[in-house]
């Protein structure tokens, strides 16, 4: 029994022929794109009175998987309302209340708030405050709170008579 030999030889390979289509490498698959959209609630007082103040609060909520950048939140005050005061981080471009631009990652929430004073002869009034969010690349979001303004009540001195 001596050493193993050279063996019957391997034919090399055949070559493709060149009119050949080789089936596309199908793209990686995703569970789902990243998105953002972005959904805005505002609270307030159901009624206040005439001369009076009141909060109301603004919450931008991300509902996307994407972070949102250059987020803007405002807040236009109607007619027979004004500030009570500047809120924190806010600045006061155009006679509106603005606050941004944030980033807001995604599932992620911004709340800010305004105190405004309303004019004492609102009395019997609806005013209704109205928030927008925008952000480069989406579409706005809007929200806006209603408050009935009550009248103050007026006293009544007693007359003295002598």
């Amino acid at each position: 029994f001596g050493a193993p030999g050279p063996g019957p030889s391997t034919p090399p390979a055949a070559a493709p022929p060149a009119d050949a289509v080789t089936p596309p490498v199908p793209a990686p698959r995703r569970r789902h794109d990243a998105t953002s959209s972005i959904r805005l609630v505002k609270r307030g007082p159901a009624r206040l009175r005439a001369g009076t103040t009141g909060v109301y609060v603004i919450r931008a909520v991300n509902l996307g998987t994407a972070p949102v950048r250059g987020l803007v939140i405002a807040d236009l005050l109607p007619d027979g309302m004004s500030l009570a005061a500047v809120p924190r981080g806010a600045a006061l471009p155009a006679g509106r209340v603005e606050w941004g631009p944030v980033a807001l990652g995604p599932r992620r929430s911004r709340t800010v708030s305004v105190r405004v004073r309303l004019d004492a002869d609102l009395a019997g009034s609806r005013r209704c405050n109205r928030a927008a969010a925008t952000a480069p690349g989406l579409s706005a979001a809007a929200a806006s709170r209603c408050t009935w303004v009550i009248a103050v009540p007026r006293r009544v001195m007693p007359a003295v008579t002598s």
